[in-house]
């Protein structure tokens, strides 16, 4: 299947942390008791001790005869992508990526969007440590949909549900690589490893479109340059195909969330803002499914839920500020590069930071407060 941007969560497994410091949680849409707080923190914590209790190292499943061939053809792909992001992205002896646990098939995390019927700023949910992000995850399908029908509940927002195979900790943890995200292509694996570790160079708390565009731009990045090392013509020919569907996703997607943020803006009645969203909508699955050419979403994507400014609203953190990110690095031509503008302009205040990544060089920044 044609690469999309895939929302994958940073922070499942961090959530775990937030148990340290419950009194800092913030509830979601709806709200919660303290006792629904300890339930979700308390399931993040037990499913990130499986995957960790699980996990054996790449090294000893590559000689492991047991272990099917094509699993260990992907595991060494693994390793030498991870050694060369490594490299590129200077993270030095990162614990990350270094062991293999064999969950079984289809995603391992299932995240929780929410947006109001006429807005398409996603709801938040805030802990200690991570800050505010802009989804829920649990590592149970039902109970993240239990949790998406509760949102749902009132019709007053828009809800979508969408599952990944892989995540980020951060460097908190010694993520392993999960079996779910080795049934991907070769270039997806590659990709998915690149993008994960360009997390562990930057993090804005609060900010999951930055973090998120800047890591799809470092994925983008690297994955140039790692094509250029050990590519060979069928992975650069694979690679090749799914960006030409990813960019025509994106223009087609992003152009009707920005008509939909028109229509929000326009201040007019919420029936005629109601009829107009349903008109683009309409038009944008029309779009898709010409894209798709008869084949459906998978039923992993936001998008299985319906095109909704919740299901659009997770997309556009991994799209919106990539343009930017991007033009960083082509200007500036070395990943290294990109990763130090994008550290700069995260210490702008959050509406300045897009302003900072158009500029050639980014300025001095005064750091803002913690406040």
């Amino acid at each position: 299947m044609p690469r999309l941007r895939r929302p994958a969560p940073l922070l499942c497994g961090l959530a775990a942390l937030a148990l340290l410091a419950l009194g800092g949680c913030a509830p979601g849409p709806g709200g919660t008791s303290v006792f629904g707080e300890l339930g979700y923190l308390g399931q993040a914590a037990a499913g990130q001790g499986r995957l960790l209790l699980r996990a054996r190292p790449i090294a000893a499943a590559l000689r492991d005869p047991g272990v099917p061939a094509q699993t260990r053809h992907k595991l060494a792909l693994v390793v030498q992508a991870r050694d060369f992001a490594v490299a590129e992205l200077g993270l030095g002896n990162t614990r990350s990526f270094q062991t293999y646990s064999d969950v079984g098939p289809g995603p391992v995390v299932w995240n929780v969007y929410s947006a109001p019927r006429l807005s398409l700023s996603l709801d938040q949910r805030c802990f200690p440590v991570v800050g505010c992000v802009t989804y829920q995850g649990y590592f149970s399908e039902a109970a993240a949909r239990a949790e998406a029908r509760r949102r749902a509940a009132g019709g007053e927002r828009d809800v979508a549900v969408g599952g990944a195979s892989a995540y980020s900790t951060l460097g908190y943890l010694p993520d392993p690589v999960l079996s779910s995200a080795l049934e991907a292509p070769d270039t997806t694996v590659i990709r998915t490893v690149l993008h994960e570790l360009a997390h562990a160079t930057l993090y804005v708390a609060g900010d999951t479109t930055y973090s998120e565009s800047y890591a799809v731009a470092a994925e983008d990045a690297l994955m140039e340059g790692y094509l250029a090392r050990f590519g060979t013509p069928e992975l650069r020919a694979q690679d090749e195909a799914q960006n030409r569907f990813g960019a025509r996703f994106d223009e087609t997607t992003l152009r009707a969330r920005s008509a939909l943020a028109a229509v929000y803006a326009s201040g007019e009645p919420a029936y005629e803002q109601a009829r107009r969203k349903a008109e683009i909508l309409e038009t944008l699955r029309r779009e898709h499914a010409e894209l798709l050419g008869g084949r459906v979403y998978n039923p992993a994507s936001p998008y299985a839920s319906g095109l909704n400014n919740a299901s659009l609203g997770a997309y556009a953190n991994y799209s919106a500020l990539v343009p930017a990110f991007r033009a960083q690095w082509e200007r500036r031509g070395r990943v290294s590069d990109l990763v130090e503008a994008a550290r700069r302009c995260a210490r702008a205040e959050a509406g300045g930071r897009q302003a900072c990544l158009q500029k050639v060089e980014p300025p001095s920044i005064t750091p803002a407060g913690d406040g």
